[in-house]
């Protein structure tokens, strides 16, 4: 057993990478099929292919790594990556399904199977973790310096983040926001002098923040680097001043017809979207009929910006599905217990390890959530769920380096 360790290790990191790779080329993918650079050249279906594909891959790996003979995996895994599999399967068909044409009876499910990726996601993320443990936050750390250089590289050598990109700058951004908690994770005891691949992973992870040019999450980093951001005062004032210009930045570029769409999209489905759920108290309390359309409609004043960029539902009216911030979402659909349970379970981690990682996950899912899919962007949900079953264990704390934020600036 002893000598299955390091690979039961490298393998609890395999989502790390998915994901993190994932998000940038989604990144360049998705803004083909919604008008960018890209359009014509992508085929339809293949950013779902990459943004879903690698996990019913990975989950049938684990399946399959659980019933090998000898290999030492309790049985609860066994059941739980059978269920998680099984999950990944049904979500992936009625994803699918949801445009393909297939007959009644399945397009039927498929609402109700859209609005249960996130659970879908869970239980990828509790399969793996159960199988082969928890990833170290220095992968974690590691992972996101990568995919900030990668996103950087992107934004000024190709500047692929235009129309229809928006999801895909919320998940790269929520994604680096995660690895700069990690990266602030204060499981260090040692001290001594700041360990300088520490530092260059703090910067790419910086780098990739600011070149998202996504202002929520440029403002969740202003607060994570003031209050979390280990070491001397001046580096947490330092840090959240970059931070503070970055979002100055985001904002000001920001004023494209594609940008101001979306946030004018996003600020007409909160108000009309609270509106509804006020005034039918049955709907905030049970939610929606997945099904129907929402009595919502976008102001006239929006309508020819919002049709100019593709963010107006047709005819068959705005669903549940079409709603972008997650809480709003969940809330339509499932009523005031599903965002209380996923507060509550974030709560658990930041009550058990009371942690500076396990605030920052905290912070970036309360703010992300307001402007962005989150839970229903697979990369980015199975990585915060991972997080969170890292905050609540014991096995990946003390990974980043040694000394890595105690030295004086």
């Amino acid at each position: 057993m002893t000598q299955d360790m390091p690979t039961t290790r490298r393998l609890a990191a395999a989502p790390l990478a998915a994901a993190y790779a994932i998000a940038p080329l989604a990144a360049v993918l998705i803004p083909g099929r919604a008008g960018g650079p890209l359009a014509g050249l992508v085929p339809d279906l293949l950013p779902g292919l990459i943004e879903n594909g690698p996990w019913l891959v990975l989950a049938a790996f684990g399946l399959a790594f659980c019933l090998i003979p000898g290999a030492g995996r309790p049985r609860p895994s066994t059941a739980l990556a059978s269920l998680a599999s099984g999950a990944l399967v049904l979500c992936l068909a009625g994803l699918f399904a949801l445009g393909s044409g297939l007959p009644g009876r399945i397009l039927a499910l498929t609402p109700v199977l859209e609005e249960l990726r996130p659970l879908a996601y869970l239980l990828f993320a509790a399969m793996w973790v159960l199988t082969f443990g928890p990833p170290q936050r220095a992968a974690l750390f590691r992972a996101g310096a990568w995919m900030g250089a990668l996103v950087f590289l992107i934004q000024a050598g190709l500047s692929l983040y235009a129309a229809g990109a928006a999801q895909a700058q919320s998940g790269t951004a929520t994604l680096l926001l995660v690895g700069l908690c990690a990266g602030f994770d204060p499981g260090r005891e040692a001290a001594g002098p700041r360990d300088k691949a520490w530092t260059v992973r703090l910067g790419l992870v910086c780098l990739g923040l600011l070149s998202s040019l996504w202002p929520p999450a440029l403002f969740a980093a202003v607060w994570i680097s003031l209050f979390l951001c280990p070491g001397a005062w001046i580096r947490r004032v330092g840090l959240g001043l970059v931070f503070a210009g970055g979002l100055g930045l985001a904002l000001w570029a920001a004023q494209t017809p594609a940008a101001l769409a979306d946030m004018l999209n996003r600020s007409w489905q909160w108000s009309g979207g609270l509106e509804l759920l006020i005034s039918e108290p049955k709907r905030l309390v049970l939610g929606s009929a997945l099904g129907s359309p929402l009595p919502l409609a976008a102001p006239p004043a929006l309508l020819g910006l919002l049709q100019d960029q593709g963010l107006v539902p047709g005819q068959a009216g705005v669903h549940v599905h079409d709603l972008g911030p997650f809480w709003l979402r969940i809330t339509a659909a499932w009523g005031l217990a599903a965002p209380a349970l996923v507060l509550a379970a974030f709560g658990a981690g930041l009550a058990r390890a009371g942690s500076a990682f396990a605030v920052g996950l905290l912070a970036a899912a309360l703010v992300q959530g307001m402007s962005s899919p989150l839970l229903f962007d697979s990369p980015v949900a199975i990585i915060l769920y991972m997080a969170l079953f890292m905050s609540l264990t014991k096995a990946s704390k003390g990974a980043v380096p040694a000394g890595a934020g105690n030295g004086a600036t």
